[in-house]
C-alpha cells in the first residue's frame, strides 16, 4: 500500500504533479498526505489520501495537517479548489463536510487497481487570494 501511494499516478500526470507529505509529531511520522496537482484539471488539486496513524486519531491531527495542506495548496499559483472522493463505505464524508468540502454529485464508481469502488466527490474552493500589489 505505502509503495502503490508513492507510485500510482492518475493517466496524463507525472511525478512533477504528485506531492507526497509527511505528518510529523517532533522527529516521529505519525501521517501522510498524497496530492495530485492540476487533476482533472488545471484548477484543482486532488488528495488522495490524508491517514493519521491508529493512535494519533481523535486528536486534531488530521484537522492540523489538513490545514497545513490548504496553506501549502493555496501557494499553487493556477490551484483554486480541492477536489476528494470518499468510499461508500466510509463515514468520512461527514468530517470532510466539517472541514467545509461538499458533495458535487452523487455516488460514482471509481476504478482502484481490480476493485470499483462507489464513491462521492467532494470539493471546497480556496480562500480568494490577495493580490500583493
Amino acid at each position: 500500500e505505502a509503495r502503490a501511494l508513492l507510485d500510482v499516478l492518475p493517466n496524463g500526470k507525472s511525478y512533477d504533479d504528485k506531492f507526497v507529505f509527511g505528518v510529523l509529531y517532533g522527529p516521529q511520522l505519525i501521517g501522510c498526505i498524497d496530492v495530485i496537482q492540476a487533476f482533472p484539471d488545471a484548477k484543482t488539486a486532488m488528495l488522495g489520501l490524508l491517514a493519521i496513524a491508529e493512535p494519533f486519531q481523535g486528536r486534531g491531527w488530521g484537522r492540523l495537517a489538513y490545514q497545513a495542506l490548504e496553506q501549502e495548496i493555496g501557494a499553487w499559483p493556477a490551484i483554486d479548489r480541492i477536489r476528494l472522493r470518499v468510499p461508500e463505505s466510509s463515514s468520512s464524508h461527514k468530517y470532510w463536510e466539517k472541514m467545509g468540502f461538499v458533495a458535487n454529485g452523487g455516488w460514482v464508481p471509481f476504478r482502484y487497481g481490480v476493485k470499483t469502488l462507489q464513491t462521492l466527490v467532494m470539493v471546497k474552493a480556496l480562500p480568494a487570494r490577495q493580490d500583493p500589489g
